[in-house]
């Protein structure tokens, strides 16, 4: 028996002892951080070796998983703690985790309570998916919850943390394979359900048999196999990669394979498309290396064509270049195409071709499959292929492309982006090399060019420091006698030898210096010694940036020409004794403006001996000013310009010399400029007079010039411009040339409108010498500008007209402002519709109109918005506004162009439809009007419905005044405003009548409140259970002096309509209370008489309402409690303040009276809010309830809610017994009515205390 024990306790160690290999390795294998901590302590009982790397610790640190630092929030730990303490199981729980370097990491947690080793624990397994490690993690990409493993005892427990784990995991025998385990993974890795393996051989997963056989061999031998890749598949055959872990384990006390497959198919896919985006790159960098080095395009596009085919596995793949004529395209390159078809296929350019819709769009154009495209019909070439899908791409030229690149293949296949991007790589390859090749054809091309001239011509390199030559075409060796060696490297001047002071050196010096033009006559010399002269033209030259880069010289022998010239100078030795005896100068320039021969006479006028000016430039006699004019004379004589002139030399001595020049070009038979001819006039004494005069001409002309004003002299005749200043030119916009050419063109600058008028003003200055004119031009750039013209008649001493001479002022801006103050002045400032000072004017004219046509007619409308205070307080004046010209631009649409529409003022507009064919057509536009305003307005994110209404007018009426026109409109538009507004009414007379009574009345009113004519009649209020009196109603009185007593129903209304009802209500309130008092003073038996107070509603919506009340029963001393104030339902209801306010009135300790109860509609919710003490019925139901079964029962309502509510009931308007007594019968409290008396003054209630009178 204790033997059989034992052996049953050694069997369950033995047991225990393979769960805990297991679980280890089942930790080991993991591919995720794990580890187990103690629940008490935090002690670590087994981890993995990922857990140092997460938390960057080393293996001798000591770890806990819950401390506080290595959190991103510190407060993390504690959630987690009482999360698991209440048997929360983490799934994938996103967690940010701090090192121990401060590194902030984004993980996912899965975590539990488990029991291990006797003991309460915590399994972690941590998710690292920060994005820059999520390419660090081995084995996985985007990892999510592995394996949950716990420390159970138990087999069952081990099964139950294995079915969790993400990881595909199964437990076979080594021997037969027989599978003993599987986890629910399997079916997700494999597609196969884990209860359908168990028990039954291990089926192979791999995709490569022999894979199996050799990891099995070496799992005996080395008992651990990490981590391996290798190819598997599913069930069905898909084919998938698996990352492989194998440990060899005891398992039921024999050897059993713990296997771990993880699918990391999607990373592979994904290294696979990098592989081939890397592939591409190295293409693309291949296929540029051989562009920069090649010379052959044809070579390179072949290259390029197999590279792609081969980077993109594609059975064709071709060049396709654009011919000149831009309608075929070329197989200039291919690879995989039939024979023959390479350097002599066509394709046309058509948008149903794939090639040809490509060059079209010059975009990348795809073919998804090329049997089944409606978009594409392509030519037998294409099919004859049998190509399935394609892909096009342009490959770029300079101003169209070169051509198309394509690849087609034969099987289905989705071209991506990264292909498309490949070969738009490449075609950029192949337009980079194709410019470079067309830019090197034309550089080629040049050289030949420069090669074939005659002239010769050298380059120099601006950059270096001697501006070396850098080239030379043969006919600069030819002219010069070197070879190219021997000029290369050298420095243009070596040509000249040792002469290097000519004077055209200097200007060429200054001309590179300057980086400018230059164009000069050198003395050079060949290599054998002989001088030649060379005409020489140099000219910079600059990069894109425009940087300095070279400098290119043009030279010409010129020497033959030269000596041709000197033999004509010999032959012109004859003719200078000639001139030498002439008395006047004579000067001879040659074709560099040096002096090449003077007369005698030239050289006494300057002071000099003729052997002195010999040879000498023209520019050493003359100061800076005679050099800039000179120049310019002197390039009218290289034209062939004869002419004479006044100019100023410099003598020897330093003073000036004045002649008169005139000078003649001179050429040689080939019509080249050899120099000039000048005969000279000495002028000195009479040009020293003459300056004087220019002086003060100089001074007149600076002061025209500075003038902003148009200062001009026209002849009287032809009106040719004599003078104008230069202010012409801002105001006019032309030169002052054009009008010295085109004397018409002050005409033809006016305003086609202004022309006649300024002509007809013209012509008439002979009537009239001076006239000021105000006219518009029009400016070349076509603006418009305002002119004020000032002008007179000038005349000879025989009176006849000589010239006209006038000053121009640019009036414009004052024209603006005039336009703009006289808009303004009839406009309105927010709508820019007419204002009433305009609306006023039209509507005189259309009046004068109706006078002197019997049959005319013509309507006013006058609109005004409904609710547009609502509108402007609640959404805010800048909404009211936009509403405003919102309408303003709606209301033309309901009008013809002929009617005025005008903003009044505030949101008042008035119409003028003028004319009218007949009275109902302003009915009808008023109707149309109503409509379109009615439709909502969008302003401002607020949908805005309003109405309008409108008062109309005829002009049938015989108005002679536009105010009486508008005063009558004014008056419809209240009429339909009293209807109920949001809608039209015609003015008659009647409404006139009643709008005149209605002011009549305000204004006695007005007049009647500073007279003291108003009173206060009370009418009691009765205990009816007792018949006695309790107090009274003051109702306000007003006694005419002529009309009598004026009844309140008119003119109530009109005191409620303008305001007056509030110092009225004032007035009223501070008298009952005043009386009241006396009374109680007076009367022993009146000391607990109420008196009630009516408040209307603009006096319970004023803002001191409460203290007036205050300040009025401290004044008189009446006892608050004795006021009763009564306000309307309606009053009460319209208020948003009311509940407030009424609380602030009870907190006074007066009685508050809802007056009329039962006429409006009031909500018990709201009423019950309301601290009110009693309900007055009102007197419509009192009167009725004898005959109206209906208004007996709502007196009956009436009086048990006040009840319920705890309020007291006062009857209105009882007239007879039978009403009393009917009341009495409904518990009714209080009554008044003429049944007890009428409103009385305050004598008779006097008379009604002392009595005593009892009902």
């Amino acid at each position: 028996m204790n033997q059989a024990l034992q052996r049953e306790v050694e069997a369950c160690q033995g047991t225990e002892e393979e769960l805990r290999d297991l679980l280890h390795a089942l930790v080991e294998l993991t591919p995720l951080p794990v580890a187990i901590t103690s629940i008490e302590n935090s002690q670590i009982l087994l981890k993995n070796q990922l857990v140092e790397p997460l938390f960057s610790i080393s293996g001798d640190q000591t770890f806990d998983a819950l401390e506080p630092k290595f959190y991103g929030n510190p407060t993390e730990p504690t959630q987690l703690l009482n999360k698991l303490k209440c048997g929360e199981q983490l799934v994938n729980y996103q967690l940010q985790l701090k090192t121990v370097c401060g590194e902030i990491r984004d993980t996912l947690l899965s975590a539990q309570i488990v029991e291990y080793e006797q003991q309460q624990a915590i399994l972690w397994i941590w998710t690292d998916v920060t994005e820059p490690k999520q390419t660090q993690q081995t084995d996985v990409f985007a990892a999510q919850k592995q394996v949950e493993a716990a420390l159970q005892e138990s087999e069952a427990q081990f099964r139950a943390i294995a079915a969790t784990s993400p990881v595909a995991m199964t437990i076979s025998q080594v021997g037969d394979g027989l599978i003993l385990y599987a986890s629910d993974q399997v079916k997700e890795t494999f597609g196969l359900p884990s209860k359908d393996l168990v028990g039954r051989k291990t089926p192979n997963f791999y995709y490569d048999t022999t894979d199996r056989q050799a990891m099995l061999e070496r799992l005996l031998e080395e008992k651990h196999i990490p981590q391996f890749e290798v190819r598997a598949k599913k069930a069905d055959g898909t084919p998938i990669w698996v990352s492989v872990s194998l440990r060899l384990i005891t398992f039921n006390h024999e050897w059993a394979i713990l296997s771990a497959f993880h699918d990391i198919t999607e990373q592979k896919q994904t290294e696979a498309k990098l592989q081939a985006n890397a592939q591409q790159q190295a293409a693309v960098a291949q296929l540029g290396q051989q562009a920069l080095s090649s010379t052959n395009l044809t070579l390179l596009f072949n290259e390029a064509v197999m590279l792609v085919a081969q980077v993109l596995e594609t059975k064709l793949c071709g060049f396709w270049k654009l011919l000149p004529n831009d309608s075929k395209l070329f197989l200039q390159a291919g690879t995989g195409w039939q024979n023959g078809l390479v350097g002599s296929a066509l394709a046309g350019i058509q948008a149903h071709s794939h090639l040809g819709y490509t060059i079209l769009t010059q975009n990348p154009v795809l073919i998804e499959d090329l049997r089944t495209n409606t978009q594409f019909s392509d030519p037998p070439l294409l099919h004859n292929h049998k190509i399935i899908s394609g892909i096009g791409i342009p490959v770029p030229g300079q101003s169209q492309p070169l051509g198309v690149l394509s690849c087609y293949t034969i099987q289905p296949r989705t071209f991506t982006q990264d292909d498309v991007h490949f070969l738009q790589a490449i075609a950029n390859v192949l337009a980079s090399a194709t410019s470079r090749h067309q830019s090197e054809a034309r550089s080629h091309l040049m050289e030949r060019a420069i090669d074939a001239s005659s002239n010769g011509v050298v380059l120099t390199d601006a950059n270096q420091s001697d501006n070396p030559i850098i080239y030379t075409n043969a006919a600069f060796v030819s002219i010069t006698g070197y070879t190219a060696d021997e000029i290369i490297g050298q420095n243009c001047r070596f040509l000249q030898g040792s002469d290097r002071n000519q004077p055209a050196l200097e200007a060429l010096r200054s001309a590179i210096q300057e980086q400018r033009e230059c164009h000069v006559t050198l003395q050079n010399y060949r290599k054998d010694g002989t001088l030649f002269w060379n005409e020489l033209h140099t000219a910079p030259i600059f990069d894109a940036e425009g940087c300095l880069t070279h400098f290119v010289g043009i030279q010409t022998d010129i020497t033959e020409r030269l000596q041709t010239e000197a033999a004509h100078r010999q032959q012109e030795g004859q003719y200078r004794r000639i001139v030498q005896m002439a008395t006047e100068g004579i000067w001879m320039l040659d074709q560099n403006n040096n002096t090449s021969y003077v007369n005698q006479q030239t050289a006494t006028m300057m002071g000099y001996s003729p052997y002195e000016m010999q040879g000498k430039s023209l520019f050493a006699f003359m100061d800076n000013e005679g050099t800039v004019i000179a120049n310019h004379y002197l390039e009218r004589r290289r034209q062939g310009i004869h002419e004479m002139h006044d100019f100023k030399f410099r003598r020897k001595d330093g003073t000036d010399l004045w002649v008169i020049l005139s000078t003649a070009p001179m050429f040689d038979q080939q019509k080249n400029y050899i120099g000039a001819l000048g005969m000279l006039t000495d002028v000195t004494d009479r040009r020293r007079a003459e300056v004087g005069l220019r002086e003060s001409e100089h001074r007149l002309n600076g002061i025209l010039c500075s003038l902003e004003d148009v200062v001009w002299s026209v002849s009287a005749t032809a009106h040719e411009t004599l003078y104008l200043n230069p202010a012409a030119e801002k105001i006019y916009g032309r030169s002052i040339t054009e009008f010295f050419d085109d004397p018409d063109l002050w005409i033809k600058v006016v305003h086609p409108d202004d022309q006649k008028r300024v002509q007809a003003a013209t012509q008439a200055l002979d009537k009239k010498k001076s006239r000021k004119l105000e006219y518009r031009i029009i400016r070349p750039d076509g603006r418009v500008r305002w002119i004020q013209d000032r002008y007179r008649v000038i005349c000879d001493p025989m009176g006849q007209s000589i010239r006209i001479d006038g000053i121009a002022t640019d009036i414009t801006g004052r024209k603006r402002m005039e336009e703009k103050l006289l808009h303004d002045a009839y406009h309105d400032a927010l709508t820019d519709l007419p204002n009433r000072v305009l609306f006023v004017n039209r509507l005189k004219q259309a009046i004068g109109r109706a006078k002197r046509r019997s049959n005319y007619l013509f309507a006013v409308l006058f609109l005004d918005l409904d609710r547009f205070k609502v509108i402007n307080d609640s959404l805010g004046h800048l909404v009211g506004d936009q509403l405003l010209i919102a309408i303003a631009q709606r209301l033309p649409g309901c009008l013809v162009s002929e009617n005025t529409i005008a903003r009044l003022g505030g949101d008042e507009f008035a119409i003028l439809l003028d004319p009218i064919k007949d009275p109902n057509d302003a009915a009808t536009v008023a109707e149309q009007i109503y409509q379109a305003l009615k439709l909502p307005f969008n302003l401002n994110g607020y949908e805005i419905f309003t109405t309008v209404s409108i008062g109309i007018t005829l002009s049938a009426t015989g108005y002679s005044q536009p105010e009486d026109v508008l005063r009558d409109a004014d008056v419809a538009l209240h009429y339909a405003k009293e209807q109920g507004k949001a809608r039209f009414a015609l003015f008659d007379s009647a409404m006139r009548d009643q709008a005149m009574a209605l002011l009549q009345l305000e204004m006695a009113l007005r007049r009647a409140i500073e007279r003291q004519e108003l009173c206060v009649y009370y009418q009691p209020i009765v205990l009816l259970a007792t018949g006695k009196i309790i107090g009274f109603e003051a109702l306000v009185r007003w006694l005419h002096p002529k009309q009598g007593l004026i009844s309140p129903a008119q003119f109530i209304p009109v005191a409620e309509e303008t305001g007056l009802i509030v110092p009225i209500g004032l007035w009223v309130l501070n008298e009952s209370c005043r009386q009241l008092r006396q009374w109680q003073m007076q009367f022993p038996t009146a000391s607990k008489l109420t008196i009630s107070v009516n408040l209307s509603s603009k006096q319970f919506s004023q803002p001191k309402l409460v203290d007036q009340v205050d300040q009025v029963l401290k004044e008189t001393g009446l006892n608050p409690n004795d006021l009763k104030l009564e306000i309307t339902e309606s009053g009460i209801m319209d208020n948003e303040e009311s509940a407030d306010l009424l609380r602030h009135l009870q907190a006074l300790n007066v009685q508050l009276c809802i007056d009329d109860f039962g006429t409006g509609y009031s909500s018990l919710s709201r009423l019950r809010q309301f601290p009110i003490n009693t309900l007055k019925i009102d007197r419509s139901f009192v009167d009725t309830m004898q005959e109206s079964v209906e208004d007996a029962e709502v007196v009956q309502a009436i009086v048990t809610l006040a009840h319920n509510l705890g309020m007291d009931v006062v009857a209105e308007g009882i007239e007879t017994a039978e009403q009393l007594a009917h009341l009495r019968r409904l518990h009714c409290e209080q009554g008044q009515g003429y049944f007890f008396s009428k409103p009385v003054d305050s004598d008779a209630v006097e008379a009604l205390l002392a009595e005593g009178l009892r009902w």
